[in-house]
């Protein structure tokens, strides 16, 4: 079962409601915790102790404190504390989509598309001892073409415009980017953190993601 069955097919979703926030927020933002203290979740992986920077193709969050307002069609936001598909990063950006700006079904169509992308390696390789990364993915990283025509392949394996929540973050502005690990990508589906977002509506940022463009 992918990201996205699990998800809808999911009879208590509260629960990992509840669990997606403690891991992916109070954990690792509010608490700060590293190494073993991270341990109650999943499988207590932490690759995260080996990672020297930030990478494409891993799942990062932050709190980010510019004021700059996004924009999704007539509505203006800003989004403090992204959960974000690494695809690109330079000197001053970090590239990626945010998960927080799709629903959270096409999340789980996302992480699927991500995960058959290499089925070995999401399947295996990521328990494999050391920071374990996806070479079939990282290859459709390197340039900005391969990235916009992996950005067209999401966006039609997904079969909603994915892409749409594709956004740059400036460097200066974050504070205390986190990896998400892998054993927790299965509770961003489920994540709910409307406080995440100042100005217009979650739910309708989300809506004009996938419907905006019709």
């Amino acid at each position: 079962m992918g990201f996205y069955d699990d998800y809808k097919n999911n009879a208590d979703k509260r629960s990992l409601e509840k669990l997606a926030f403690e891991y992916l927020v109070t954990d690792t933002l509010d608490k700060n915790l590293k190494g073993p203290s991270k341990s109650k979740q999943v499988t207590g992986m932490d690759m995260e102790s080996l990672a020297k920077t930030i990478y494409p193709t891993m799942v990062y969050t932050f709190k980010y404190n510019s004021e700059h307002l996004d924009k999704e069609g007539k509505y203006e936001f800003r989004d403090y504390v992204p959960v974000i598909f690494c695809m690109n990063i330079d000197k001053d950006y970090i590239y990626g989509i945010n998960f927080n700006l799709l629903p959270n079904d096409v999340r789980g169509r996302l992480l699927d598309v991500i995960a058959k992308s290499n089925p070995r390696f999401y399947s295996y390789g990521i328990y494999n001892e050391g920071l374990q990364l996806s070479d079939a993915l990282m290859a459709n990283l390197v340039d900005e073409n391969k990235r916009k025509e992996l950005l067209r392949v999401f966006d039609g394996l997904c079969g909603v415009p994915v892409s749409k929540a594709y956004r740059r973050y400036k460097k200066e502005f974050i504070e205390n980017p986190r990896l998400v690990e892998y054993d927790v990508w299965s509770y961003i589906p489920y994540l709910v953190f409307t406080d995440s977002i100042r100005g217009a509506n979650l739910a309708v940022i989300q809506k004009s993601m996938i419907e905006g463009s019709k």
